[in-house]
């Protein structure tokens, strides 16, 4: 899918984008598109499944979505 619009409508038609594509989503879904893994944490919580754990494995424990 290809979309023109002026240099200057850029930002607005990506926030529009981002919106409609959001608006999709249930509210769990919504929350994990929207959630930064900060990965310098002692803590990490899973935007997947919402495990939280220990800094140090490269992907989660429970539903083994890799993190970095």
């Amino acid at each position: 899918m290809w979309l023109a619009v002026a240099g200057q409508d850029v930002r607005a038609a990506l926030g529009h984008i981002e919106e409609n594509w959001l608006s999709e989503l249930d509210p769990l879904a919504r929350k994990s598109a929207e959630t930064v893994v900060d990965l310098d944490a002692d803590r990490l919580t899973c935007p997947a499944c919402w495990t939280e754990f220990a800094k140090g494995p490269r992907a989660c424990p429970s539903c083994g979505l890799r993190l970095y």
